[in-house]
């Protein structure tokens, strides 16, 4: 893997051009900028222009040093073997560096003046001009050319990220690279490594950066950033999948929910965008949601019924809490805080009787329940079909809106406004003798109440 000097030059002069032509256009801007400042400001802004020489002229120094500083790549280029031939052509290569820049800031100088008459400085604003351009131009030069000299091997041996990625990838074969559009700026330093030792340059496709909903970087304490991190927070990994395949590239069609083996068909990384993506827990959560839904019921129960056994320890058919909970969670944490009241009756307020759009208030509420508890009571089947038909007989008999009476018999027996189950479900869960306890608990709630009003 060693290479000859005559090769390395060549590399060296290949980058010098575009370098080059950079500095030209970044001479020129700097150009319009000092002019134009001069134009705008008072004199104090254009002393404070003429005083930048020495403050940039140090920045030309430390740039040397810095290019001084990054010789190991030549080093590492020729073999660990022939490091006095390295120096050398490092040497020759900062001698031509230098000499750049003297020979550019002295061109640039020559059509200083016509080129920012031309732009509409004055005679009181050329001499600024010439200081801040004249001052500007050596720094830049160096500074610009100074990235062709990449550190490869640290101070202490080993390899830095950009050196040991590249050889990392050549010797697992990799032919195609996925990787965040910030490493866009290495990829040529990247191809002069390949191209240096002789390897075929892998495919590279650069995606899009994925900030928070801040539109801010992902960062750990997003508390989403890993896929590990979302894992543990419940979500599926075919939802993760479908999701982070959304970020930044778009089907040809109207859908956003695909199985693996359907991305496989149709992702086509030239749709990918160039701008950032958002990850959107919301979406997330919804699409985790639809993949819950779709589950066949065995695989399903594998992830819930573990959860329900850590919030309900009563005998219970846990089974039939799960199904409850299939279409009305986004992730399976979710489960705990929807299912709390099946261990234990909650303390809440009597004024969850009171419901709108239900026409129910603590008055009515209190008849309902007096009226269903000895219905309830001489039942002997408690089973849902039994419930449902003495809830809809009574219904039938009073002449009333199915809300009128559902709603205070699950508020009581739940006590909670909203629930994975409707009246029906949760009683023939709980059992006859605690859906009574409850119920009659409601009633001594609400005639308590009752009785201070």
């Amino acid at each position: 893997m060693k290479l000859e000097g005559k090769s390395l030059k060549s590399d060296f002069l290949r980058f010098i051009i575009p370098s080059i032509i950079a500095q030209w256009v970044f001479s020129l801007y700097t150009m319009v900028d000092g002019i134009f400042v001069a134009r705008g400001v008072s004199e104090v802004a254009l002393t404070a222009v003429n005083i930048s020489m020495p403050f940039t002229t140090g920045l030309f120094s430390v740039s040397i040093l810095f290019a001084v500083g990054n010789s190991t790549i030549v080093a590492i280029f020729l073999g660990q073997g022939e490091k006095q031939k390295a120096n050398e052509v490092f040497t020759q290569n900062v001698v031509l560096l230098c000499i750049l820049s003297v020979l550019i800031t002295i061109l640039v100088m020559i059509f200083l003046d016509p080129f920012a008459r031309f732009l509409g400085a004055t005679d009181h604003i050329l001499p600024y001009a010439r200081t801040y351009i004249g001052t500007i131009a050596p720094f830049s030069v160096v500074y610009i050319l100074s990235y062709s000299f990449e550190t490869l091997i640290k101070t202490d041996g080993y390899p830095t990220y950009n050196f040991a990625n590249v050889v990392d990838d050549h010797l697992q074969e990799i032919t195609h690279v996925v990787r965040g559009n910030e490493y866009l700026s290495s990829a040529p330093k990247y191809n002069r490594l390949y191209e240096a030792f002789g390897w075929e340059v892998p495919e590279y496709v650069h995606c899009p950066t994925i900030t928070d909903e801040n539109h801010k970087k992902l960062s750990k304490r997003c508390g989403h950033s890993s896929v590990e991190d979302l894992l543990d927070q419940g979500f599926l990994p075919e939802a993760i999948i479908n999701f982070v395949a959304l970020l930044g590239w778009s089907p040809t069609e109207d859908r956003e929910i695909f199985s693996l083996k359907e991305l496989e068909e149709v992702f086509d990384y030239h749709h990918i965008s160039k701008s950032p993506a958002v990850f959107d827990i919301v979406k997330l959560r919804w699409m985790n949601g639809e993949y819950i839904k779709a589950m066949d019921m065995d695989a399903y129960m594998e992830h819930a019924l573990p959860v329900v056994k850590e919030v309900v320890t009563k005998d219970y058919d846990l089974k039939k809490i799960a199904e409850l909970l299939k279409t009305r969670i986004e992730v399976f944490p979710d489960i705990k805080e929807k299912i709390d009241f099946f261990e234990e009756l909650p303390e809440y307020d009597v004024a969850m009787y009171t419901h709108k759009k239900m026409k129910t208030n603590t008055e009515n509420s209190l008849e309902v329940l007096q009226d269903m508890l000895p219905r309830l009571e001489a039942m002997t089947d408690f089973s849902i079909d039994e419930i449902e038909e003495v809830c809809k007989a009574y219904i039938a008999e009073k002449e009333l809106k199915n809300g009128r009476v559902l709603w205070p018999l699950r508020t009581a027996v739940s006590g909670k406004q909203m629930t994975p189950g409707g009246a029906y479900e949760i009683m023939e869960i709980l059992g006859k003798e605690e859906s009574l306890a409850r119920i009659r608990k409601g009633i001594e709630m609400l005639s308590e109440a009752a009785d201070e009003e």
